[in-house]
Parts: C-alpha cells; sequence; structure tokens
C-alpha cells in the first residue's frame, strides 16, 4: 500500500501515521481477498493511494482515488489486469 502525498494512514500511533507505505505479507487466496485499512486526507483536492499485490508470478494494481473537497471526499477504484512478474 502506497500513499501519496497529502494522504496519511489514521492511527493514534504516531510511527503508523508518518508511514507513506505499508508492507503485508501473508497468503492470499484465488478471488477477493480483503486487507481493511483507514486513511485521512490532510489537504483538498485528487491524492491516490495504489495497492499491489504479488502472486502466482502475477503483480495485480489496484489504485484508489480519493477527491476531497471542503463538504464530501470522492472515492474512485480502479483494478487493472494482473501482468506476469518480469
Amino acid at each position: 500500500i502506497k500513499l501519496d502525498n497529502g494522504i496519511s494512514f489514521y492511527s493514534e500511533i504516531e510511527n503508523i501515521k508518518e508511514l507513506k507505505e505499508h508492507r503485508w505479507k501473508g497468503s492470499l487466496e484465488k478471488g477477493m481477498n480483503t486487507i481493511p485499512f483507514v486513511v485521512r486526507t490532510e489537504s483538498l483536492g485528487k491524492k491516490k493511494i495504489t495497492v499491489t499485490a504479488t502472486y502466482n508470478d502475477f503483480v495485480h494494481l489496484q489504485e484508489v482515488v480519493l477527491d476531497a473537497s471542503e463538504d464530501e471526499i470522492t472515492v474512485s477504484l480502479y483494478s487493472f489486469e494482473p501482468v506476469p512478474v518480469i
């Protein structure tokens, strides 16, 4: 999980709030795998969260775009076709 500038992990623990990248190692299964995390926007405008997973010699990419305005945040999720690990 990689966070753009203007986004931070939401936590009361300072070390976690300061992270811009989190690597998780665990087992994945075919199909949907949910890894929950909470973020906070620190400024207005569009910010991106990039999520990659390597599974069975393929890299799976998703991007979450947060568009923060004064009143709300619009969340868009983009999933891309897996590509072989080079």
